[in-house]
């Protein structure tokens, strides 16, 4: 056949004339039929008619994907544009932000952001999947890596006809069937989004590809190994040159594309990232059995199968909550929305608009955090040694963080009177959860139903999920271990439960009341999630009773209620109720209750979101010299910034002043602005003092106690910044000006830790070019930069033990002056150090 009839033909089928670009294309893959025949000596005619009917059904196919794509596109930019004019015709530029990270300010929608929804997808996604798990009472086995050789095998079997049914052990294959299922509810919601991405037999989890290992292999070691393990026929055409191929591949590991073009998404030549496009594209390493891969994978793989499973989720919950909020190719439909803005944005707003919009204003910022692009991880020097230096800080640091997070008592009960419910029934709640614990088995439904799973849970499937710093790897994992021994883990984690779980109590008190009958402090902020009357009264009809005798209402209920209440809201707004109408409405709906309890959680138990880490990086990645001096630099800062946008941004914004109007208008605003901005004060100052008493009681000191006014005045900043989430920055304010880490007030603030740690060297240097003593202060440096040696319930022990004696020992008469100068603060040791040495 030949080639213009070919073109021809696919032109028929279409219905229409091929483009430059289609014809070429199609010639393309007549010339891999042609090769393909050649190679099997198979007629030339038919190789080329099967490549132009294929060709067309392929192109028929795309077609209608890309007509639905621009439609779906076409219907956000509206719905987008409209959001902000409407909710923020004074200020479009804070309108795109809340539309991408949330905002304080009052109106519908304002919190059911891009960022929120990526959020609550992504916890969604590990919850599910870590229930299933743990229903099937098979979550330790997922979690040795032992088993990964055999988990690969059971999941290359599943639906896969060239190889024999998996006959190994039936635990094994429980854990190969819940991955297996939860690996096609994420390629349902990518299509739904706007992917076409078929199922792939042999499909086991997504490849990694460590460029630390490949690099050290080298390119002919890293080919010769790999290169027996493929499955040539799926992975070359014929006549490829396989080892040039793949050495073009070992080098777009190294310079990192492999990475920017899969997981996150990034702009291609010639234009943005279709992401719809990446997420369907087929592998392109195709390795030859279960095996095969495994070894590929140990060799030069990140992590276990349980690490793959967790990124690959972490990297879903991103992409497809950015497909569904911005389209099929986000950053096209990002910049149209811009564009359209520029035209229409008032006169007197523009200036502000295109700075905000520009090459480096906050919005893109903004945006980098929510695609990913400041999370790409480097193994470049700087990279590294950013990570070390944060890794070591926080190990030698952080030992007393639960001390310090007593303040989340009150954040919880200041949220839930934010909400329009009561404080004191708010602070007992939060009281019993503590004095409970989490109680997993008893509200096990309850937690499903809430979507709730403790993060440490999460911890202990994956070493590769984003710990406090996004530390990869064996930090990752020593840093899990360390605030499970300090007692980090189990407080958020407890607290975190018990404010979902109130939160969801309060609301099925709640449950006869229409929307226009409940509190308008409660109403307003599920308005602020996109929530309706009508989508509270589907919510209100999911009323649970739990193991204590409480109803509770549950989000991931909703998907259970007959179809006949959601087909009246369609029908209300001229949609057709078919059965993937109402899915996708049920979809939506639980959406965004979760995205509500998710949200308003982490201003409970205060988490940095995406616009304070947005802040904090100013859109760099960590393999960037600015990228990697922020992150060293803001240290410990990412919870007081978020306090101040947060928790202070929710008093004085979030009952319906206008921000733009400035703080001292929104304080007159009349709505409890005053008096709920007090609230956090007096009661995160109250816990402030409480977290500084209990510091000072584990060092073995009795709580401070102020004589004069100045001392008095000094106790109370001190304790209001440990309360504000300053807890770094408190002991500047009370004290000799020297903060717990032995660093001044200077180099930690505008250094960081690390910058504090270099202060103490250069200080040891000094003395010893001084000739000064410089033993002691040399032990005293080693020991506070020991890993795990400050924890708080054993750093007591081990001073009295062993730092007190070495101390003394080197520096005579330390122990005495260390006492004269805590009496000089109306506090003494409970024990005299220069006591216990004698």
């Amino acid at each position: 056949m030949e080639p213009n009839k070919c073109i021809s033909e696919a032109s028929a089928a279409l219905g229409r004339e091929l483009t430059d670009d289609e014809a070429i294309s199609l010639f393309t893959e007549v010339q891999k039929r042609i090769k393909a025949a050649k190679a099997t000596s198979g007629p030339f005619d038919e190789a080329i008619q099967r490549a132009g009917e294929d060709y067309a059904k392929e192109r028929s196919k795309a077609a209608r994907i890309e007509k639905r794509n621009a439609a779906i596109s076409v219907k956000l930019r509206m719905e987008v544009t409209d959001f902000i004019i409407t909710q923020f015709p004074n200020d479009y530029a804070a309108g795109l932000d809340a539309f991408l990270v949330g905002s304080n300010k009052v109106g519908d929608g304002t919190r059911d952001s891009v960022a929120a929804r990526q959020v609550s997808a992504t916890k969604n996604y590990l919850r599910g999947f870590i229930t299933d798990l743990e229903k099937a009472q098979v979550l330790k086995l997922l979690t040795n890596k032992q088993s990964d050789r055999e988990i690969a095998n059971a999941l290359w079997s599943i639906e896969n006809p060239a190889v024999s049914a998996y006959t190994g052990p039936a635990q094994i294959k429980k854990v190969a069937d819940i991955i297996h299922k939860w690996q096609e509810v994420i390629r349902i919601h990518y299509n739904n989004a706007g992917a076409n991405i078929n199922k792939l037999v042999g499909y086991i989890v997504r490849q990694s590809h460590d460029t630390v290992k490949i690099r050290a292999a080298g390119k002919d070691k890293w080919i010769a190994d790999i290169e027996p393990r493929l499955d040539f026929t799926k992975t070359f055409e014929p006549g490829d040159d396989a080892k040039e191929i793949l050495g073009k591949i070992y080098e777009s590991f190294l310079s990192g594309i492999h990475l920017k073009a899969s997981e996150n998404i990034t702009g291609f030549k010639g234009g943005t990232a279709n992401l719809a496009k990446k997420a369907s594209a087929e592998r392109v390493l195709h390795f030859k059995d279960a095996n095969s891969w495994y070894d590929y994978h140990s060799d030069y793989g990140v992590g276990s199968i349980s690490d793959a499973i967790i990124r690959q989720m972490h990297v879903a919950g991103q992409n497809i909550e950015m497909m569904r909020s911005m389209g099929p190719n986000p950053r096209d439909n990002y910049n149209r929305i811009v564009e359209y803005l520029r035209k229409s944005v008032p006169t007197e707003q523009a200036a502000a608009f295109n700075k905000a919009t520009g090459k480096k204003g906050y919005l893109e910022n903004r945006l980098a955090e929510i695609d990913g692009s400041t999370r790409i991880p480097g193994d470049n020097i700087l990279a590294q040694i950013s990570l070390w230096a944060r890794f070591i800080q926080t190990i030698s640091k952080m030992g007393g963080s639960v001390l310090a997070s007593f303040t989340d008592i009150p954040s919880i009960a200041t949220e839930l009177r934010y909400q329009g419910f009561d404080m004191t029934e708010s602070f007992g709640q939060v009281f019993s959860g503590l004095l409970q614990g989490q109680r997993r088995e008893d509200y096990a439904d309850i937690y499903e139903g809430l979507g709730i799973t403790a993060d440490s849970l999460i911890g202990a499937l994956s070493s590769k999920t984003e710990s406090p710093d996004n530390m990869p790897g064996m930090m990752s994992s020593i840093l899990q271990a360390y605030f499970k021994l300090n007692g980090l883990t189990w407080w958020t984690d407890t607290l975190r439960a018990t404010a979902v779980r109130t939160m969801s109590f309060f609301a099925a008190r709640n449950k006869n009341l229409s929307f226009d009958q409940l509190n308008p402090d409660t109403s307003r902020v599920y308005r602020t999630f996109g929530i309706d009357a009508e989508k509270w009264d589907m919510f209100r009809q999911t009323a649970t009773k739990a193991v204590d005798g409480k109803e509770y209402l549950l989000p991931n209920e909703i998907k259970n209620l007959p179809d006949d209440v959601f087909v009246a809201y369609l029908e209300k707004r001229n949609i057709k109720a078919t059965k993937t109408s109402i899915e996708e409405l049920k979809y939506e709906v639980t959406s965004q209750w979760l995205t509500y309890f998710d949200d308003r959680a982490s201003y409970a138990v205060l988490e940095p979101d995406a616009k304070t880490k947005a802040f904090m990086n100013q859109g760099h990645a960590e393999d960037t010299p600015v990228g990697a001096s922020l992150r060293v630099l803001l240290q410990f800062k990412a919870f007081p910034i978020a306090f101040v946008q947060k928790t202070l941004g929710r008093e004085i914004y979030g009952r319906g002043a206008d921000p733009s109007a400035g703080l001292f208008a929104a304080l007159k605003n009349g709505n409890g602005e005053a008096m709920g901005l007090a609230q956090v004060l007096i009661w995160s100052t109250l816990f402030g003092y409480l977290s500084l008493t209990a510091k000072d009681l584990a060092k073995g000191k009795t709580p401070k106690k102020p004589e004069t006014a100045e001392e008095y005045k000094d106790l109370i900043l001190a304790s209001m910044a440990q309360g504000g989430g300053a807890g770094i920055f408190g002991d500047f304010i009370f004290g000799d000006m020297r903060n717990r880490y032995g660093s001044g007030p200077v180099s930690s603030i505008l250094f960081g830790p690390t910058g504090g740690s270099l202060d103490s060297i250069a200080d040891l240097y000094g003395r010893f070019k001084k000739g000064d003593e410089t033993a002691a202060a040399a032990a005293k440096f080693i020991i506070n930069h020991t890993p795990g040696a400050n924890i708080f319930y054993t750093r007591a022990m081990l001073d009295y033990l062993v730092t007190y004696r070495i101390q003394e020992g080197l520096n005579p008469g330390y122990l005495k002056r260390m006492e004269k100068k805590a009496k000089e603060q109306n506090q003494t040791f409970f024990i005299p150090p220069s006591q216990v040495i004698q």
